[in-house]
């Protein structure tokens, strides 16, 4: 199995790399790279390891890997798809469960202190450096080991980590957010036929929307804000695009996982407008 490690370079998340650094053969990128040549990395790897910081959005970009605001978003999905893949930062499960991937994958993983602040979980930097170093040494500890089995690596983790959240609450909150989507079992021909019409039909449905709605829709940059003291600020942002008449009233957004499980926690919460969808489609290619 070919193995491809994606990790923007990032000093704030160099604890992550024991993850992988006992995989044999293992292709790693961590800073300039092209959007093409990720892509085609991607196309000749088997298993694809994805960490570092990011939103439910996909894996940000922060040392030129990739182009615009994520090194993995939506452009990824399908090469993604029947890959073995394992996601991990911030709220991937967002991600992983919007489009149906499947894979190992964290929900909101806690790595700093302030990170801890803002869900409310009463740590100290010890504590943080142990559940970091801890869960990359049990994880790649098992990943050295081939073929990779990502039922029993799953529970692995969940049991060894768990360990520690007995007495670390870091490692307590993490445990209850790392997740598993195993893959699909093989279909039938006739359920394999069946999903195929499903697909077209949805596909016909989608084509009419967008062809009556699409060119109106806009997008909003919602940030969720919380003051730890007075010269620190934590920021969450979460991209969204919708018809000028769901901003009549923003009661609908109140429903959604974002803002459910950050606004609790925040003391304001701000949204910006950032255009058409077309221009924030040419904001994204060009970075901003």
């Amino acid at each position: 199995m070919r193995t491809l490690i994606i990790h923007p370079d990032d000093r704030s998340t160099d604890f992550l790399k024991p993850i992988y650094q006992h995989i044999e053969g293992a292709t790693v990128l961590t800073k300039n790279i092209s959007n093409h040549q990720l892509k085609r990395e991607i196309q000749s790897h088997d298993q694809i390891l994805m960490m570092g910081h990011g939103t439910p959005s996909g894996l940000m970009n922060v040392a030129n890997l990739g182009k615009g605001t994520f090194t993995i978003d939506r452009s990824h999905v399908e090469l993604l798809r029947n890959k073995h893949c394992i996601f991990i930062w911030c709220n991937a499960d967002k991600f992983v469960e919007r489009h149906q991937l499947k894979g190992l994958y964290t929900g909101m993983f806690i790595s700093e202190v302030n990170e801890a602040m803002f869900c409310n979980v009463v740590a100290n930097q010890d504590e943080v450096d142990e559940s970091n170093s801890t869960f990359s040494d049990i994880l790649g500890d098992v990943l050295k080991e081939a073929p990779a089995d990502y039922s029993r690596i799953f529970r692995h983790v969940k049991d060894t980590y768990g360990e520690l959240a007995a007495v670390n609450e870091i490692a307590s909150y993490n445990n209850q957010r790392w997740y598993f989507t195993p893959e699909k079992s093989k279909r039938t021909l006739y359920s394999s036929a069946m999903d195929y019409v499903k697909k077209i039909f949805a596909l016909l449905i989608a084509i009419m929307c967008l062809t009556s709605c699409a060119s109106h829709k806009m997008a909003y940059e919602v940030s969720f804000h919380k003051t730890v003291d007075v010269i620190y600020n934590i920021d969450y942002i979460d991209y969204i695009f919708v018809h000028p008449k769901d901003t009549m009233c923003w009661d609908w957004y109140k429903e959604t996982d974002m803002y459910e499980e950050f606004a609790p926690q925040s003391d304001s919460i701000t949204i910006k407008y950032w255009g058409t969808m077309k221009e924030f489609r040419r904001m994204e290619r060009v970075g901003f």
